[in-house]
């Protein structure tokens, strides 16, 4: 009877040792399966937001450096119109030159500048429906200074279904700065922020560009 019960309890020792490992095995390879999931799901996204997001290049220029740029190209009836509008702006103009590199189109492209001298925002004209492959287009930013609520406020009515539109973003910064805010052809979300300064020379200093999506 004692040796039944020594070998009864044996067993029951081993098959809890092999239910354990079995246990342990099971958890080990169903989270390698979510991992590998969630791997295949990020690629899907990423392959998904590279076939339709336009990833714009932005640049920032005053209206000074804007008037230089015009001057040095051929002399046509097209400069001359640009040079003359360039002119009529205001002194402390800031001009955001767009170009969509991609063969993805841009929709309803606004931009915002934040001024880190007097913290204050400015912003950019409406209304640009489409930068389309291969285009670019230049955004010119109003003179009326603008609190950190009013930016937030206008440019979450202009992309009511992006969900990163807030203080953080659009913060008060040691450097100016410049963003770009445009939707793709799903109406999903994005935005160019590029941080930018002026050095001793007066010219305009460009950070490297954050690309995010909003939505």
């Amino acid at each position: 009877m004692d040796h039944l019960q020594a070998v009864l309890v044996i067993t029951g020792l081993v098959v809890q040792a092999l239910l354990a490992v079995f246990a342990l095995w099971y958890t080990i390879e169903t989270r390698a399966l979510r991992l590998q999931a969630s791997a295949q799901l990020k690629l899907i996204g990423r392959q998904h937001l590279l076939a339709v997001a336009p990833f714009l290049m932005v640049s920032v220029t005053t209206k000074s450096e804007l008037v230089q740029s015009i001057e040095a190209q051929q002399d046509s009836p097209e400069k001359a119109e640009r040079l003359e509008s360039a002119n009529a702006l205001p002194q402390e103009t800031f001009v955001c030159a767009v170009e969509n590199p991609t063969s993805r189109i841009a929709l309803h492209a606004e931009g915002v500048i934040y001024v880190a001298e007097s913290k204050h925002f400015l912003e950019g004209e409406k209304g640009l429906a489409c930068i389309g492959e291969k285009e670019d287009y230049e955004i010119w930013f109003g003179e009326d200074p603008l609190t950190q609520k009013e930016v937030v406020d206008s440019t979450t009515a202009s992309f009511p279904n992006a969900t990163k539109i807030d203080g953080d973003l659009l913060d008060h910064a040691d450097e100016s700065y410049s963003v770009i805010f445009f939707k793709d052809i799903e109406e999903s979300v994005y935005c160019v922020k590029r941080a930018f300064y002026t050095d001793e020379d007066g010219d305009t200093i460009l950070r490297k560009p954050q690309f995010l999506k909003l939505s």
